[in-house]
Formats: structure tokens, C-alpha cells, sequence
């Protein structure tokens, strides 16, 4: 059996690390990036900050609901320490 890996090289699930770090960062908790996530984003970018959470926390984001401005998601995760049961 084959087991198709979502990690290659320098991407994950089709973007690139440096991309990913962006996304990340944009609803990562700034004083400490395993606390649970939430921010508001683009509604087009939900994909790649999806990988980028799931990347770096191992969590799932999910959308909570419509953002502040046209276009936008407010979107959150359990983080990093929830992932791994701290």
C-alpha cells in the first residue's frame, strides 16, 4: 500500500513553507504561537492559512463566522498545546 505523504520538499499541501509562515502568523498568538488561534481573514486565503495551522499547530481551523469587512472570515483553532493534549 501507498501512502500519498501532503509534506514534500519545501511545500505542504501545495504551499509553500514561506507562505504558510505568513498565514501563520497572521492568527498565530504573537506572545506565543501554541496558544489557540483566531483572527479574521481573507475569505480566499482560508485554504492556505488552514495548511499553515494545520502545519505548524497540528489543529484544525474552523470559520466562526462572517468578518468585520466584506470578503472576510473569522476563523480559529485549538492551537499547538490542545493538539498535543497539553
Amino acid at each position: 500500500m501507498t501512502t500519498k505523504r501532503h509534506l514534500t520538499g519545501t511545500t505542504y499541501r501545495g504551499h509553500k513553507i514561506d507562505a504558510l509562515r505568513v498565514a501563520f502568523d497572521a492568527v498565530s498568538d504573537p506572545t506565543n504561537w501554541k496558544n489557540p488561534v483566531a483572527g479574521e481573514i481573507d475569505k480566499f486565503d482560508f485554504e492556505k492559512t488552514a495548511a499553515a495551522v494545520a502545519f505548524f499547530t497540528g489543529s484544525v481551523l474552523v470559520v466562526k463566522g462572517k468578518g468585520s469587512k466584506p470578503g472576510t472570515v473569522r476563523v480559529a483553532a485549538s492551537g499547538y498545546y490542545a493538539s498535543i493534549g497539553a
